[in-house]
């Protein structure tokens, strides 16, 4: 198990990082980092996984937060259509409608 560098602990304050894979939970990582990280927390993240994963991490994880989504389909030039959490929600039919 590959280990989370200590100085990305204060972004999983709602875990243990101790015991994070970063490979294991790689697009839990990425999302965090996208909304919450600072410059050298982002390269690390570039670095660790690379354009194609963090790519992949913006058309499936929903939980990213919408500015943050924004700024990263623009980075890394990516339609909005193909930004899973810039879609709209599913709503559920009301009953009897």
């Amino acid at each position: 198990m590959k280990k989370l560098p200590k100085e990305l602990y204060r972004y999983f304050w709602d875990i243990d990082p101790t015991k994070l894979d970063v490979d294991a939970r790689r697009e839990y990582i990425i999302s965090r980092l996208m909304d919450y990280g600072g410059t050298a927390d982002v390269r690390w993240m570039q670095q660790k996984y690379g354009e194609a994963i963090i790519r992949e991490t913006l058309k499936t994880m929903r939980g990213i937060r919408r500015p943050s989504a924004y700024y990263w389909a623009r980075r890394l030039s990516m339609p909005i259509a193909e930004v899973k959490c810039l879609q709209i929600p599913y709503r559920a039919i009301p009953y009897g409608v």
